[in-house]
C-alpha cells in the first residue's frame, strides 16, 4: 500500500518509527512536510512545502476551508490576521494529494495543514485516520476518522465482567485518570531544547503554526494574570441550598478537543452565554476552569460571568473530586466528564454528538432552549439513568473501537517509541490499513 504520513512537529517522531516498521513489510512511504525543521530523518519520499512568500493569495470560497481557519490557533489565539496563506497551502495540498493518491494517510487533525489533507484525502475517497490516546480504558487509542471524533475499527475485544466493573469503580472513584493527563516528564534542559527548536522554526519560516516567540510570551504571562483575575471572583465551595445546581468544566483551548471535534461549539463564552439564558427559576451555573488552563479564558469572559447572578466562578485550585457529587446536571461540548458522569449516573448534556450518547443517561443537545425541559427532567426523576449492564456494554463499546498502545510524541512522552510500544502500535496500523485494502 502507498501510505501518507503528515508531519506534526515532535509526533512526526513517533510516526516515523512505525513508518519505518510499515516500510520494512513493503509498503511505500510517503509524507507532506509542513515545517521543514520537524521533516523524518530518515531517507523517506518526502514532499517538504515551501513556506508562502510575502503575498496575497487569492481567496476561494469553500465551506471546509473556511471551517478549518474557524479552528486554527494562529488565528485564533496568536493574533495572525492574515489569512491568505490558507488558500497557498491549500493548493499546495491540493496538489500533492492528488499526485500521491494515497491508499490511506495517518495524521493527528490539530494543525491547519494536517485538516486541510484530510479534506482531499475524503475527496479522493482515501481514509485519513488520526491515531490518538482514547480516554477510557487506559492504555489505549483509536483511530478517528478525518476530523471528527468517530472512531474507526478496533481491537473488537469484550472484556470480561469482572475486570469492566474494576474499570468503572476506579473511574466512578476518581482512582484513574486518562493518560493524557498524566504528568509530562520534561528536563528543565529539554524544555530549553524545545524552546529553540521552535524559535528556529518560526525563524526559518513556519510562521503558520509557530507563534512569534514575543507574542507567546506574551500571551503566556497574559493567561496567568487572567488566572490570577478569575480567582479573585471564584468561589472554593459549592453552596449548600435549594437551587438547581449546573456545571460547565471548561476545556482547554487550543485544543483539537474543542477547537475541531467541537468546532461548532468551540466559542465557550457563546457556550455560557447560552446555558445562562435558558437556566430557569432558581438553578445556578458553576463555571469551572481547568487546572492546567491554556488560553481558554479572556478578560471578556470574566467580565461576563463575574457580572451574571446566575453564575458562580470556580477557583482553579478546586479538584473536580471535590465538588463533582454537589451538581444535579453537567453540560460539556466533548469533555471526559461525559464519561465519568454516565458511569456515576451523573445527568450529563453533550453539545456534541459522540459515542457517549449511545447511553441513556448522556443526551445530546444541539439547541439549549431544551435545557429547561431537561432540568425539570431532573428534578422529578424523569431522566434516564443508566443500568449496571448500560455502564458494561458502554465500557465495552470503547474498548472494542480502540487498539492498545501508547500513542504521544516523543516530547511529552519518549516511552511511546520503545521497541515494545512501537511492534504494538504497528500492529494496530497493520489492522485498519487491512480493513481499508478490502
Amino acid at each position: 500500500m502507498k501510505i501518507l504520513f503528515i508531519e506534526n512537529q515532535y509526533k512526526t517522531y513517533f510516526f516515523e518509527e512505525i513508518a519505518l516498521k510499515l516500510q520494512e513489510q513493503g509498503h511505500e512511504i510517503v509524507w507532506i512536510v509542513q515545517n521543514k525543521v520537524f521533516e523524518p530523518k530518515n531517507n523517506f519520499v518526502k514532499h517538504i512545502i515551501p513556506y508562502p512568500e510575502n503575498k496575497t493569495y487569492k481567496k476561494i470560497k469553500d465551506k471546509d476551508i473556511d471551517d478549518i481557519i474557524y479552528s486554527d490557533r494562529k488565528v485564533n489565539y496568536f493574533g495572525y490576521k492574515n489569512k491568505s496563506y490558507f488558500y497557498y497551502y491549500n493548493e499546495k495540498i491540493k496538489a500533492l494529494v492528488y499526485k500521491i493518491k494515497p491508499d490511506i494517510a495517518f495524521g493527528e487533525s490539530t494543525l491547519f495543514h494536517e485538516l486541510l489533507t484530510g479534506k482531499y484525502c475524503k475527496e479522493l475517497g482515501v481514509k485519513y485516520l488520526n491515531p490518538l490516546p482514547c480516554r477510557y480504558p487506559t492504555g489505549k487509542f483509536s483511530f478517528y476518522l478525518y476530523d471528527t471524533l468517530e472512531p474507526y475499527r478496533g481491537c473488537n475485544g469484550e472484556l470480561p465482567k469482572e475486570e469492566v466493573l474494576t474499570i468503572i469503580d476506579n473511574i466512578v472513584n476518581r482512582k484513574i485518570s486518562p493518560d493524557y493527563m498524566k504528568p509530562i516528564q520534561i528536563t528543565k534542559v529539554e524544555k530549553l531544547a524545545n524552546k529553540l527548536k521552535k524559535i528556529k522554526g518560526f525563524y526559518v519560516g513556519d510562521k503558520y503554526n509557530t507563534p512569534s516567540p514575543f507574542t507567546k510570551l506574551k500571551i503566556e504571562n497574559q493567561k496567568n494574570k487572567t488566572k490570577d483575575i478569575w480567582d479573585t471572583h471564584a468561589i472554593t465551595e459549592v453552596e449548600k441550598n435549594s437551587k438547581f445546581k449546573v456545571l460547565y468544566p471548561l476545556q482547554v483551548q487550543p485544543e483539537e478537543n474543542i477547537d475541531v471535534w467541537g468546532r461548532k461549539r468551540r466559542d465557550q463564552l457563546a457556550v455560557i452565554k447560552e446555558i445562562e439564558s435558558n437556566l430557569p427559576e432558581n438553578s445556578i451555573l458553576y463555571v469551572k476552569p481547568n487546572p492546567k488552563p491554556k488560553y481558554e479564558v479572556d478578560n471578556e469572559m470574566i467580565d461576563f460571568v463575574s457580572s451574571s447572578k446566575k453564575i458562580k466562578m470556580v477557583h482553579h485550585s478546586v479538584s473536580m473530586t471535590d465538588i463533582f457529587s454537589d451538581f444535579d446536571l453537567i453540560i460539556t461540548v466533548t469533555g471526559t466528564v461525559a464519561i465519568e458522569s454516565i458511569l456515576s449516573n451523573k445527568p450529563v448534556v453533550n453539545l456534541i454528538e459522540t459515542l457517549n450518547n449511545t447511553v441513556k443517561n448522556c443526551v445530546y443537545v444541539e439547541d439549549l432552549k431544551e435545557l429547561p425541559q431537561i432540568i425539570e427532567n431532573v428534578k422529578n426523576s424523569t431522566f434516564p439513568r443508566a443500568t449496571e449492564q448500560d455502564k458494561i456494554d458502554f465500557i465495552n463499546l470503547l474498548n472494542k473501537t480502540s487498539y492498545f498502545g501508547n500513542v504521544s510524541d516523543v516530547l511529552s512522552d519518549k516511552n511511546c517509541i520503545d521497541e515494545d510500544n512501537i511492534v504494538l502500535i504497528t500492529k494496530a496500523f497493520t489492522d485498519v490499513m487491512g480493513s481499508c485494502n478490502k
